[in-house]
C-alpha cells in the first residue's frame, strides 16, 4: 500500500510539473428551501458559465458571469450549456409547477448580425420513464435590435417555460430531475465585409417550484369522521321532520 500512495503522490508532482490538471472528485450539494431542497454536482463544467445557485424559500437562482457568445467581421460563435440537479419535496407537500425564466442582453453592430437563444428545460419523476414534461426555451420578443457602429447600448432579452405538474402522475412524487440546455449564438455576417459585432449574453436564471400542502393521514381520518357525524345529524333531522308531518 505504501507503495501505491508514493506513487500516486509521485503522478500528482508529475502532474504538476507539466501543468496537468488532476481530476477532481465530484461532491453532492444540497441546499434547503422552505418546502423543497435543491441537490447539485458542484464539479458539474457547466457551473463555470452559470455561477454556484442560491435558493431563498422555493426561489432557485442563478448570477452567470461567463455565458456569452460574440462573433466580429464574419465570425460565428455558438455557446452551449446543461446544468443538472435534483428538485426534493419535504413531507406534507406535493409539487404543482417548475417556472423556468431567464435573461440578459445583447448588443449587434452591421445589418446582417444576429443573436439568438434557445435550448429547453426538461423536467420528470425519478421513479417514473423520462422523458418527463419538455419545453423549449425561446426569447420572448424577436431579437432585432440594430446599434449604430459604435454605439454599445445593449438591448435586454428574457425566456421563460412552465412546466405543470399538477396532473396525477405526479400526486406522489417525491423527487423531480430537472435539466436546463440553454444555447446562445452571435453571427456577424456583414456580406460587404464591413465592420460587424454581435453580443449576446446570460445575466440570470431563476427556477419558482409551486407546491400545496398535503393533509396528513391523521387530518384526513379527522376530515372524514367529521363529515360523517354531520351526515349523521342531518339525516336524524330529516326523519325527525318527516315524523312530525304524520303526527
Amino acid at each position: 500500500m505504501t507503495n501505491n500512495v508514493n506513487a500516486l503522490k509521485r503522478l500528482a508532482g508529475i502532474c504538476a510539473l507539466v501543468g496537468v490538471a488532476m481530476p477532481a472528485s465530484a461532491a453532492l450539494v444540497t441546499l434547503n428551501g422552505d418546502n423543497i431542497d435543491i441537490v447539485y454536482d458542484n464539479a458539474q463544467p457547466s457551473l463555470l458559465a452559470y455561477g454556484m445557485p442560491t435558493l431563498v424559500g422555493n426561489l432557485l437562482t442563478f448570477s452567470p458571469s461567463n455565458f456569452a457568445a460574440v462573433a466580429t467581421n464574419g465570425g460565428l460563435d455558438v455557446e452551449a450549456n446543461t446544468i443538472n440537479f435534483k428538485i426534493v419535496v419535504h413531507d406534507l407537500y406535493r409539487i404543482n409547477s417548475v417556472s423556468f425564466s431567464e435573461g440578459g442582453d445583447y448588443v449587434m453592430w452591421g445589418s446582417a448580425s444576429i443573436v439568438s437563444v434557445g435550448g429547453q428545460t426538461r423536467v420528470f419523476d425519478t421513479a417514473q420513464i423520462p422523458p418527463g414534461v419538455v419545453q423549449a426555451i425561446g426569447p420572448a420578443a424577436p431579437l432585432t435590435t440594430i446599434n449604430p457602429v459604435p454605439v454599445l447600448a445593449t438591448t435586454n432579452w428574457s425566456a421563460s417555460t412552465f412546466s405543470d405538474l399538477s396532473s396525477a402522475n405526479y400526486a406522489n412524487t417525491r423527487e423531480l430531475s430537472f435539466s436546463v440546455q440553454n444555447i446562445l449564438a452571435a453571427g456577424a455576417l456583414d456580406p460587404q465585409g464591413g465592420f460587424s459585432l454581435a453580443l449576446i449574453e446570460k445575466k440570470y436564471v431563476a427556477l419558482d417550484v409551486s407546491v400545496t400542502p398535503v393533509p396528513e393521514p391523521e387530518t384526513w381520518a379527522m376530515m372524514l369522521i367529521g363529515a360523517g357525524l354531520v351526515g349523521f345529524r342531518l339525516r336524524n333531522r330529516s326523519k325527525k321532520v318527516a315524523a312530525n308531518r304524520f303526527v
